[in-house]
């Protein structure tokens, strides 16, 4: 935690996020975002001298925060990833070049520009931890690794900052966009309020607003990860798909089937959506739009990405038979 020392002549204080919001992330607060649920039986089979015996387990689906992502403009909120990515990408300069014009919502330049980091996050053993000491004692094991880098932007600043090489190859999907819109519409029709295309994916969005941009920044990140980009630092999420294993190996802007977002700074949240849910958003007096509760005062922020799991345990020797879902 960083203290101010005067708010007449300091820049706002800055609230990094600590390892209490993971350990919180992982707890019976975020069981709604983990949605567990029970799905079938799997059936296995094993066979000796003696003969073949089949066990049956059950078929789970649930969500685990696999990785967080920060979006930021100097200086990641998030201090033990921020520190690798600057260990990481020394050489290269760690600041957009428009932190002063971006700071604070008066500020009304047409472009926002973020740097953006994906790491594994360590609330997802947690979670898991939790899932097995509850009653069913069931859980898929997460597919990523706490604190392994996925996805670093500093890694090629021309691709980052231009995103000219991914507007070109994803000419196809400019339509898709993150907005204000109702969970699974993918298309919300002209009149909705677009924040943001997801192509090209780069460091710059066409959005006063530093929430809606960052948000729109943070999707990108993520579906990098997923679909890959020519040029820029990525790892793929582990956890291969199998009979008995399927991670969710996509990413959708508009639905939270596959995946959806908690954010974790600057205010933590204890429930799960996809960017621009209407039904969470909270219209004042003073703010319209209703978003101000999401807003940083610093321009920075961080979301964990919850994705969806389904599995089934495979008893100690046995080999996979077949599974019936419902």
């Amino acid at each position: 935690m960083v203290i101010g020392a005067s708010a007449l002549i300091s820049p706002p204080v800055r609230a990094d996020v600590s390892f209490d919001d993971f350990i919180k992330a992982g707890s019976t607060d975020t069981l709604s975002c983990a949605a567990f649920e029970l799905k079938g039986t799997c059936f296995w089979m094993k066979c000796d001298l003696s003969g073949c015996s089949v066990k049956t387990t059950a078929v789970i689906e649930h969500y685990t925060p696999d990785v967080f992502v920060s979006i930021y403009d100097s200086e990641s909120p998030e201090p033990i990833s921020g520190g690798f990515s600057d260990f990481a990408t020394g050489w290269i300069s760690n600041t957009t070049g428009t932190e002063h014009a971006q700071k604070g919502d008066h500020s009304r330049v047409a472009n926002t520009y973020r740097l953006a980091d994906v790491y594994g996050s360590p609330s997802s053993q947690l979670l898991i931890n939790l899932l097995e000491s509850l009653p069913l004692g069931l859980a898929c094991e997460p597919g990523s690794t706490p604190f392994k880098p996925y996805f670093i932007s500093r890694s090629n600043p021309w691709f980052w900052n231009t995103g000219l090489v991914d507007g070109l190859l994803n000419f196809t999907g400019r339509n898709r966009f993150i907005g204000e819109r109702e969970d699974g519409q993918f298309n919300a029709g002209y009149d909705t309020t677009r924040w943001g295309f997801l192509y090209p994916r780069a460091g710059v969005v066409l959005n006063h607003d530093h929430f809606k941009a960052s948000s729109v920044i943070a999707q990108r990140s993520m579906d990098i990860v997923f679909n890959g980009a020519f040029g820029l630092y990525r790892a793929s999420l582990d956890g291969p798909e199998g009979q008995y294993y399927l991670p969710e190996m996509e990413i959708e802007e508009w639905s939270s089937d596959k995946g959806k977002w908690q954010m974790l700074y600057p205010n933590y949240e204890s429930e799960c959506h996809i960017f621009g849910d209407k039904t969470v958003k909270e219209p004042t007096e003073t703010d319209i739009e209703g978003w101000s509760d999401y807003r940083s005062e610093d321009g920075d922020y961080v979301w964990h990405y919850w994705r969806k799991y389904e599995c089934c345990k495979r008893p100690d020797g046995y080999f996979f038979l077949w599974k019936v879902k419902w």
